[in-house]
């Protein structure tokens, strides 16, 4: 039997997809946690937009801390500096730039509350080259973290973008993670 153009031409078809699809790795699934650089408690991860060492991960299981029955408090003890010229809210880096991985009520649509370390005022805005030392703080279910958990923060460089042709509406976009953090959670008061 003899076979058609049309038949020899879906086969080499067939041919050419599977040799792609092994190409680029088969039908494996991809690695939850890409490869980056690990950097533990202390060590400094710096970039154009912003300079982050974070020193501990404390879990709070306190009801007077919290506004919700159930819930604890997440809370992650760092130094950080902008380095844009133009202040920086700290929620606009949380989510994007740093991405705390893997916790329900921590992420790119929950802002943290930001604390200063020094006397505890409310701090959502950065200035260019003043490192502040604080904490950042989430409300999360009881049953997403407990003490001895380990916290992955993932650390991103991103994209300094004029967003419109006139005026002065700059934003940093296109996160792309470049290190890690892994702290392990205590239990905090």
């Amino acid at each position: 039997a003899r076979l058609g153009v049309a038949t020899w031409a879906a086969l080499g078809a067939v041919v050419l997809l599977a040799g792609g699809i092994a190409l680029v790795g088969g039908f494996e699934p991809a690695d939850a946690h890409p490869a980056l650089p690990e950097l533990g408690p202390g060590d400094t991860y710096e970039n154009d937009q912003f300079s982050v060492a974070f020193d501990s991960a404390t879990v709070v299981d306190d009801p007077d801390r919290v506004s919700t029955e159930g819930m604890v408090l997440l809370e992650l003890r760092l130094t950080i500096e902008s380095h844009d010229r133009r202040p920086q809210q700290v929620f606009d880096l949380f989510g994007s730039t740093i991405a705390v991985e893997g916790i329900e009520g921590v992420g790119e649509d929950e802002d943290p509350l930001f604390h200063r370390a020094d006397d505890d005022t409310l701090q959502q805005v950065l200035l260019h080259e003043l490192p502040v030392e604080g904490v950042a703080a989430w409300e999360v279910p009881r049953e997403a973290v407990a003490a001895g958990d380990e916290i992955r923060i993932v650390l991103s460089d991103a994209t300094l973008r004029q967003r419109k042709h006139l005026g002065d509406d700059w934003n940093w976009v296109e996160p792309v993670p470049r290190a890690a953090v892994v702290l392990t959670a205590e239990a905090g008061r």
